[in-house]
């Protein structure tokens, strides 16, 4: 691996690991910050769901621009939109003005810096260096939340809520050096199979879009399910730690040989071992170990997915889509957020529990395990 690769790759890892941090720390701070302004949930809500939306829509374009070269100017733009919408959301004066702030702002800053801009950098190289790359840039956003949550709380309890987004802000300008360190160096395709790929794109959009379904579930969900089995905050933080541990773990097995020869059926496994999880969860007695266990597979089953899509779509192609397919991929994700946090809601007003919300992750789960195995084990041009 050349210099200019290992420069590229600890741009993109860095950059990831500074843009997921407020995204990880904003709901922590929801209170303190809605009792300082004067807004309802609702308002911090509606922010967080058009943060999503813009997000996901966003990565597209900038996906695309990334693969036509401009990865660093899209990435210099959006580092300054997150800096400005985070830095002046203490300020604002009306719920809409907050919403712009924190929801289209931030939502256009997470679309430039995350991994629709970085997945197209970092395929730039050989397919193994960039299954390697994949995985350490995904493991640093995972490894985000582990520093930027502490660190906020720490400064929110001595500073203030004021301050704490006003710094976050300050620190999403450290992108820009980052962005300056990414190549954007053209690459050339080689072609593919019209009827595989459209099939196989067709199969990993809908899959995004489960994953973004199951995770979203999980992030707003689970702290609240533990507490409705009896267990106390103590297990629920163990289990969140644990969680964002084995994320990290599972964004780094990105860069092993079986991941990389065979991408295709590692989606299967990691849709697998979701569904092992949410079937633990909904079969077995609630219990400590019933948690650590839950958020330990599904850690591992977390962002993984993501990068390793995006070497599918590598190896089916080339480097030059790589940026506007996983914007695609983004969206759809971004959109089984939004729609599990939705469904989770009306389900405990009708039934007072989130399990149908489990049990749909657990059936999505597996069907998309099953449609994975079927299509890949198949394909001769991609397992």
């Amino acid at each position: 691996m050349s210099m200019r690769q290992s420069r590229t790759i600890f741009g993109a890892a860095l950059m990831l690991f500074i843009a997921y941090g407020p995204r990880a720390a904003l709901p922590y701070l929801m209170p303190s910050w809605l009792t300082a302004s004067g807004f309802e949930r609702d308002t911090f809500s509606t922010m967080l769901t058009v943060q999503s939306l813009v997000w996901g829509s966003g990565a597209l374009i900038a996906g695309l621009l990334a693969d036509r070269g401009y990865g660093r100017h899209v990435s210099f733009i959006a580092a300054l939109c997150y800096a400005l919408g985070l830095g002046l959301l203490p300020f604002a004066s009306s719920p809409a003005f907050a919403i712009l702030l924190g929801g289209l702002f931030v939502g256009i800053g997470l679309a430039g810096t995350t991994f629709a801009v970085m997945f197209a950098v970092l395929a730039r190289g050989t397919p193994q260096a960039a299954t390697i790359a994949f995985g350490i840039a995904t493991a640093a956003a995972a490894a985000s939340p582990l520093g930027f949550v502490p660190v906020s709380q720490s400064l929110l309890l001595t500073h203030g809520v004021s301050i704490t987004l006003s710094l976050l802000g300050l620190a999403m300008l450290l992108i820009v050096p980052a962005s300056m360190m990414l190549s954007d160096s053209p690459d050339i395709a080689r072609p593919a199979d019209g009827r595989v790929a459209k099939t196989v794109v067709a199969l990993l959009f809908i899959g995004s879009g489960v994953s973004g379904f199951q995770t979203g579930l999980v992030s707003a969900y689970l702290g609240v399910t533990l507490a409705d089995f009896g267990l106390g905050v103590a297990v629920t933080v163990l289990s969140l730690l644990l969680l964002n541990l084995a994320n990290v773990a599972g964004s780094l097995s990105c860069g092993w040989g079986m991941v990389h020869n065979r991408p295709g059926l590692s989606l299967a496994l990691v849709f697998g071992l979701r569904s092992l999880a949410f079937a633990a969860l909904l079969l077995l007695p609630a219990s400590s170990t019933l948690a650590f266990g839950f958020a330990a597979l599904s850690g591992l089953g977390w962002l993984v997915s993501l990068p390793v899509a995006a070497l599918v779509v590598l190896k089916l192609g080339s480097a030059r889509h790589v940026g506007l397919m996983t914007g695609l991929m983004l969206a759809a994700w971004q959109g089984g957020s939004v729609a599990a946090v939705a469904f989770g809601y009306d389900t405990y007003g009708w039934w007072g529990d989130y399990h149908r919300g489990w049990q749909v992750s657990l059936v999505l789960g597996l069907v998309m395990a099953a449609a994975y195995f079927l299509t890949f084990r198949k394909s001769h041009q991609i397992h």
